[in-house]
């Protein structure tokens, strides 16, 4: 436990050194463990589930559940901390670069390309039908009503989402595309970049071995 928070200590030093804000850096690092990693690991914490020694005289709480818990929770910050500090010192580009210099074949780049530029078509698709249900006055009045507007958005961008991927493939095809999105390698001389991107492998290795 006490590594994983030296090396979550040395990442966000990292961010400061390259100015990049760390309440911003540290606030999605939060929301992104809480949405996605603790309510998997959460039950963790049980002694029904984990086992192990209890923490309380109901036996409810395990000590060993707890222990991995914040362990797993940790790991996962670490890791996302690592991702977020890697694309923004590189860019999106440069790492797409490093992956064909990597030998990655080029139709696995062409995916991560496209995932990563529809991430910012689905946000602003959301940001749209946000504004469109404020704009309507439109506000849950419950729990249930505001589940029913969660799955109807959900499904709407859903909708919009694949309308607009094949618009935007058939334009592509009528420009001329072939299946390569023109990412070429280019040299450039070692700067402080690839030594935050060094540092950064080792550390996710390092993770990945413990």
């Amino acid at each position: 436990m006490e590594y994983l928070i030296g090396i979550y200590a040395v990442l966000l030093t990292c961010a400061y050194l390259l100015r990049i804000p760390l309440k911003e850096l540290i606030q999605r690092n939060l929301v992104l463990v809480l949405v996605f990693v603790v309510p998997l690991s959460l039950p963790a914490i049980f002694v029904a589930i984990a086992g192990g020694t209890p923490l309380d005289s109901w036996g409810i709480f395990s000590v060993h559940g707890i222990q991995s818990f914040l362990i797993i929770s940790t790991r996962a910050l670490c890791a996302i901390s690592l991702v977020q500090l890697l694309i923004a010192t590189m860019g999106v580009p440069e790492i797409l670069r490093g992956l064909l210099q990597l030998r990655v074949p080029a139709s696995v780049v062409s995916l991560f390309s496209t995932m990563w530029s529809y991430l910012h078509v689905i946000g602003r698709e959301a940001h749209s039908m946000a504004s469109s249900l404020r704009a309507r006055t439109i506000s849950p009045t419950g729990i249930r009503r505001a589940y029913a507007i969660l799955g109807v958005q959900g499904s709407v961008l859903l909708q919009n989402c694949v309308h607009a991927a094949e618009a935007t493939h058939r334009a592509m095809l009528a420009r001329g595309f072939n299946g390569s999105y023109g990412i070429l390698p280019k040299s450039q001389p070692v700067g402080a970049r690839d030594v935050v991107a060094i540092v950064g492998a080792i550390m996710l290795g390092f993770l990945g071995y413990l």
